[in-house]
């Protein structure tokens, strides 16, 4: 039986996926770490990016219009696992920046928080606002 969100094919996540014949003028794709669906009520899309490693301008672009118009946040969370070999637990991951779609806005988190634990509260948030 498969594990919800679980590797199941970890071999998989170290191929390379090369982009570099899918440009259009300037246009590149991206790729998005992670999106969840809350019911079709609210999109929390994240990208995960390693210690210091800024988040591209067109990325941060393609993730914002992703949430545009609609609820939703974005988080960029970053890891300090060095070794590319070894796995990035995505739940301890520290949020460094968040995107506010109702507010158009990038901020920094109030307090050292984890995805885990700013999912949870951007859910929580929802709940008791009857959102979903």
């Amino acid at each position: 039986m498969n594990t919800p969100g679980a590797l199941h094919t970890p071999a998989r996540r170290m191929q390379i996926c090369d982009y570099s014949g899918l440009r259009f003028g300037t246009i590149t794709p991206t790729d998005i770490d992670g999106f969840i669906d809350l019911h079709g009520k609210a999109f929390i899309i994240f990208e995960l990016k390693h210690r210091g490693a800024e988040l591209p301008r067109g990325q941060r672009i393609a993730l914002e219009s992703l949430v545009k118009g609609r609820p939703g946040i974005v988080f960029v969370a970053e890891h300090s696992v060095d070794d590319v070999k070894q796995s990035v637990n995505a739940a301890d991951c520290l949020v460094r920046e968040l995107y506010l779609p109702c507010a158009k806005l990038w901020r920094k988190p109030k307090c050292e928080i984890t995805l885990l634990e700013a999912i949870q509260s951007y859910i929580e948030s929802l709940e008791e606002s009857d959102a979903i």
